[in-house]
This record gives C-alpha cells, sequence and structure tokens, in this order.
C-alpha cells in the first residue's frame, strides 16, 4: 500500500518537473524569438538610419534598465524570503540573466551601432540551443556544447577585423588554452571514471573521446590561425566545429533515444 503510494507521489512529481520544464523552454523559444527577430531588424536597417538605431538603442537603454533594476530587486526578495523556486516556472536568476544579456547587448549596439549585432545574434541563439540541451540531454553533451561554443567564439573574436590585432591575439591565445583545458578535464574525467574534482560529470560507461577531438580540432585552429604561410577564411574554421558539434549531437541524440 505504501509503496503505491510513494510510487503515484513519485510519479506526480515526474510529471509535475517535465510540465515546468516544457513552459521554461517554450517562455525561453519565445524571448528568444523576439530578441533574433529584433537583432534582424536592427542588422537589416539601412546605414542611412543610423540615428533611428540610435535612438531607439537609447531609449532601450532606460528600458532595460529598470528591467535589469527589477530582477535585481525580485531576486533579492526571493531570496530574502527564502522562497524555494524548485517548483516555480520563472526563476529570479533566470530573469537576471536575460535582462543583463539584453542590457549590456544593447549597450553594445548603442555605442558600436551595426557591428556587434550579427555576432549578438549568433550568441543569443547559441545561448538558447545551450539551455535547451542542458534540460534535454546528459551532462556531458552540455559540458561538450559549452566547449563547442566557447571555441566558436573565440575563433570569431581572434579572426574578426572589428578588433585591434592585440585584442585578436589574446583571443588566439585563449583558443589554445582551451583546447588543453578540455583535453586535461578529459584526461581527469577518464581517469576519474566520471569525476572531475568529486562533481559527478559523466556517466561512468560515457566515453571521453568526443572531447579529445574536440579538443585536437581546436589546437587544429590555433596552428592555423598563428600561421601566415597560408589564409584560410574565418567561415571555413567556425564551420568545421560546427559539422563536428551537429555530429556529436546526433550522437547523443541516439544515445538519449535508445534509454
Amino acid at each position: 500500500m505504501y509503496k503505491n503510494k510513494d510510487l503515484e507521489q513519485s510519479k506526480r512529481h515526474i510529471a509535475r518537473r517535465n510540465e515546468i520544464i516544457s513552459n521554461r523552454l517554450l517562455i525561453l523559444f519565445g524571448i528568444a524569438v523576439v530578441v533574433v527577430a529584433c537583432f534582424v531588424y536592427f542588422m537589416n536597417m539601412p546605414v542611412s538610419d543610423g540615428n533611428k538605431l540610435h535612438g531607439i538603442s537609447f531609449v532601450l537603454v532606460f528600458v532595460l534598465g529598470a528591467l535589469l533594476l527589477f530582477s535585481i530587486v525580485f531576486l533579492f526578495q526571493r531570496y530574502g524570503k527564502d522562497v524555494d523556486e524548485s517548483d516555480k516556472t520563472v526563476h529570479s536568476k533566470n530573469i537576471l540573466g536575460i535582462a543583463l544579456f539584453l542590457f549590456f547587448a544593447n549597450l553594445l549596439i548603442f555605442f558600436t551601432y551595426y557591428t556587434w549585432i550579427p555576432f549578438l545574434t549568433a550568441l543569443a541563439i547559441s545561448l538558447t540551443i545551450i539551455i535547451y540541451i542542458y534540460y534535454l540531454y546528459q551532462r556531458e553533451f552540455f559540458i561538450f556544447s559549452v566547449s563547442a561554443a566557447i571555441g566558436c567564439f573565440l575563433i570569431y573574436l581572434g579572426d574578426t577585423h572589428s578588433l585591434a590585432d592585440y585584442y585578436r591575439m589574446i583571443f588566439k591565445i585563449l583558443i589554445a588554452v582551451l583546447a588543453v583545458l578540455v583535453f586535461s578535464a578529459a584526461v581527469m574525467i577518464n581517469q576519474s571514471k566520471g569525476f572531475l574534482f568529486k562533481q559527478d560529470i559523466m556517466q561512468k560507461n560515457s566515453k571521453c573521446l568526443p572531447f579529445y577531438i574536440l579538443s585536437a580540432i581546436l589546437a587544429i585552429c590555433v596552428v592555423i590561425e598563428f600561421q601566415t604561410f597560408f589564409d584560410i577564411n574565418l567561415f571555413y574554421l567556425i564551420a568545421a566545429n560546427l559539422v563536428y558539434f551537429i555530429v556529436v549531437g546526433i550522437y547523443y541524440t541516439v544515445k538519449t533515444i535508445q534509454k
């Protein structure tokens, strides 16, 4: 009798958790669509409408600044009352994260006009995909996705003409640092059978091969970035990382379906 009761409570808990996750992802998707649509609209505004873009971003500084202040107050209010957010669809930290991204993205547009809008668009899409992966896939694929995304953005920042040579050199060095970190973490996780700094990162039967290959791809990108014998377009370096990410994504999708 008690076992059946516990089983029913467990089923209701799982159903409620899945409902909360579904609602969060739907809200996130709606916000992402609106944000990306705004970025695309700004990106396609004629250069002659630069003053209009500047005026819109100026107004949004105050609107998004108010939203940011509200999110900070809301966060302290919930933490002050010790509200348990595990059963809440909307988390105060999520609101703060979205407000921070929108506010600083708008500041970047305000000061640089059209320069960084494509970057912000790619960043918004990437963050949305990573959050979906966090909720729907295994933890190791989430960590892999974050590493791959950081690698792609570092490759872009290391070769973009929107930055001075000094800053581009820093980002190129960071690609090498990321490659070493990914390789080192994979070795440590493999030796500790899924643990990293006593944290359960991967399942015991998981393979670290995708991380080793990712570190190798990043290392190759570093060599290409620093060489002076021939020039490879930035697009091809990012495309290589994205293709590999898709291949690994298919692998983890199959693993998820088979469970």
